[in-house]
């Protein structure tokens, strides 16, 4: 009995992969589980949102630069259609869908790769061979008598043209060709591979990853070296990442409101930070906010941490002064066209001597460290970027990322059985 057919014996209501190294559906459609329909739906819906936003940036651009994106508004509606109703199951429709599949799996690049020859290089030999990469694997696939053979080609037309794209990007220095490069290749290898590993339909995220490809491809419109920076971004990310695990991890516990809301609030800012510095055409929209997310984790995440750390102890007292003494930098910007310095220095350096003094008194050298970390941040890294001109940004965003392990892990490291005196 073939090995395929024993696994679709064996796992019933779950996705078997296909010898191409993506997964197929080991049921019909109609008998689907409903979460993997609704991730399908999900990630189609996506991919629509992502290439309308790329069709919006590009709309005053040639037809040429913003078909990619058309092909990729085509695959997200009908593919949002097919798996929103069963009205749609239908072998018309899915024949309607499968050739979109192929056409987007064949990528975004050769048509931006077409776009190049014609309207950089005025090129027409170039841009017809790339034209034609992108047509014939949809093409030739009825001519393969195996499903493998015909990802192949795929994933071979596809590397082929990073290749160029990749070299494009280096002639012109355009950052945004290079980041698509790059998001195509991870994408498409390293993407399907990982999923392969982990037992996730291949599929479906890969749909994901091109939406976030869709997201990138306006980059190369607005000039990258005044408007945001990539290095600010990744730092962003960092504190997003770390942020949004001790987010999780706090929100398992379940005992530490507001420490989970202090993490939120600096989700918040990492997300808001990655496109603000990252995406180009939001940096305008995205300054003003960025500044309001900027001050908050200046002064509230110290208070908000120091007042769970006193209400898990049961001081209510020093809980409640802790929490009301972030309103005081509030009220004085309200009413003092910006606010003063001196309030803010008074009440970052008051609620970094309760923590010091939390833990002394509970022994808890993870807030001692953390109180440390505070006076680093707060005080000590505005000197450090005037004096060596580093981005102050950046410094102090890294220094959340350390905040927020030191923060989870004094919470941790709190004994409830343990009785405080003070």
């Amino acid at each position: 009995m073939p090995d395929r057919f024993l696994e679709k014996l064996m796992v019933p209501n779950a996705l078997v992969m296909d010898d191409s190294g993506l997964f197929e559906n080991s049921l019909p459609e109609a008998d689907q589980p409903v979460q993997i329909r609704c991730l399908r739906h999900v990630a189609h819906f996506l991919l629509c949102g992502s290439s309308s936003w790329a069709l919006y940036v590009l709309r005053h651009d040639s037809l040429l630069s913003r078909a990619p994106y058309l092909v990729m508004l085509a695959h997200g509606f009908i593919g949002s259609l097919r798996f929103s109703h069963r009205i749609f199951e239908h072998r018309v429709f899915n024949y309607i869908y499968d050739i979109s599949r192929h056409l987007a799996r064949t990528g975004i690049i050769p048509l931006i790769n077409t776009q190049i020859a014609v309207e950089v290089f005025q090129d027409p030999h170039i841009a017809a061979l790339h034209s034609a990469l992108f047509v014939a694997p949809t093409i030739a696939r009825p001519m393969l008598a195996a499903q493998e053979h015909c990802e192949y080609i795929d994933d071979l037309v596809g590397l082929t043209s990073e290749v160029y794209l990749g070299c494009m990007a280096t002639i012109e220095d355009e950052m945004g060709w290079a980041m698509l490069m790059e998001g195509d290749f991870i994408n498409r290898f390293f993407l399907t591979n990982l999923c392969h590993q982990i037992g996730l339909p291949a599929d479906d995220f890969y749909i994901i990853g091109l939406s976030v490809l869709c997201f990138l491809g306006p980059f190369k419109k607005v000039d990258h070296r005044s408007s945001h920076n990539y290095a600010t971004c990744l730092s962003h990310i960092c504190l997003a990442a770390i942020s949004g695990w001790c987010l999780s991890k706090t929100l398992t516990l379940g005992v530490y409101p507001v420490a989970a809301t202090t993490f939120s609030i600096m989700l918040v800012h990492g997300l808001v930070g990655i496109f603000r510095f990252g995406h180009p055409n939001l940096v305008v929209y995205l300054r003003s906010v960025y500044s309001i997310t900027f001050n908050i984790n200046r002064i509230m995440p110290v208070a908000l941490i120091t007042t769970q750390l006193y209400q898990r102890v049961n001081n209510s007292l020093w809980a409640i002064i802790q929490v009301s003494s972030t309103g005081i930098p509030i009220l004085d910007v309200i009413f003092a066209n910006g606010g003063h310095d001196t309030v803010k220095f008074l009440i970052l350096l008051g609620n970094i001597m309760s923590l010091m003094y939390f833990g002394v008194m509970a022994d808890n050298y993870w807030a001692l460290g953390l109180a440390l970390l505070c006076i680093l941040n707060c005080f000590v890294l505005d000197k450090l970027a005037e004096n060596f001109t580093v981005p102050l940004i950046d410094l102090f965003t890294v220094g959340l990322c350390f905040f927020c392990f030191f923060s989870y892990n004094s919470l941790v490291e709190l004994k409830i059985d343990q009785e405080y005196d003070f």
